[in-house]
């Protein structure tokens, strides 16, 4: 039981930014944008379907050898992309939490999307098996998402946390899960992700969550539970 509460102190909480300290201190370019994004014209994504299917950029190319397609949307369902190619990787959220990893060497990057359906169905160990690299030497930031507070959930949902794959202990429930009035839950999955990839074996100082609640900061994020359908997305996206 301490041993998660003190790695969970080593965990790098950033409260008040929306730009990665690890990854700048790395030399990752990396930007968490919603409402007030820069237009980016260079970068590639899948189409999105809350699953745990992770592409190599590298499967995407053009005829000639390790030329890739044109930027924009690949033409594949996808939650994630994995490259060690010098290119903009991204993906979209709008609550749900945006990921990236990277290697210590620097020459491995990764980004992913993830929402309850994700996180319990295991797109985090999908990720990691895309690297070559061992888990002591990945770096892993999480992005603003939905607060605990704000994210309510019904017990069928709290229940992917408990069972299957996922699974929590019972401690780690008590640290994601919160009782919410009458058959409701709140889930904080900021604290899912990072229990997750400290239990896959990546030290929790080389973790890092960015804080920031999509839902409440209105003036900087899109929040599909604040804004409902049709609102916009919020763009995560990195390059080596």
């Amino acid at each position: 039981m301490s041993s998660i509460i003190q790695d969970i102190d080593l965990i790098r909480w950033n409260s008040n930014e929306s730009t990665s300290h690890i990854l700048t201190a790395l030399g990752i370019q990396h930007q968490f944008s919603g409402v007030h994004k820069s237009k980016q014209t260079d970068l590639y994504w899948a189409n999105q379907v809350h699953k745990t299917t992770i592409i190599d950029l590298k499967d995407f190319t053009a005829s000639e050898p390790d030329q890739l397609l044109s930027h924009g949307k690949l033409p594949v369902d996808a939650d994630g992309i994995y490259t060690r190619h010098q290119s903009k990787i991204a993906v979209r959220t709008a609550d749900c939490i945006p990921l990236i990893f990277v290697n210590r060497s620097k020459d491995e990057l990764a980004v992913a999307h993830a929402g309850w359906r994700g996180l319990t169905a295991g797109i985090i160990p999908q990720v990691i098996k895309k690297f070559q690299s061992s888990c002591k030497d990945l770096y892993a930031v999480i992005g603003p998402c939905i607060s605990m507070a704000r994210f309510e959930i019904g017990p069928d949902v709290a229940s992917q946390f408990l069972e299957g794959s996922y699974n929590l202990s019972e401690l780690s429930a008590r640290l994601v899960l919160g009782k919410g009035n009458g058959d409701r839950w709140h889930a904080n999955l900021s604290m899912a992700a990072a229990l997750n990839i400290r239990e896959l074996g990546i030290p929790p100082q080389q973790i890092e969550v960015l804080q920031q609640c999509t839902f409440d900061n209105s003036s900087k994020f899109h929040s599909y539970r604040r804004e409902g359908r049709g609102c916009g997305s919020n763009w995560t996206w990195a390059t080596l």
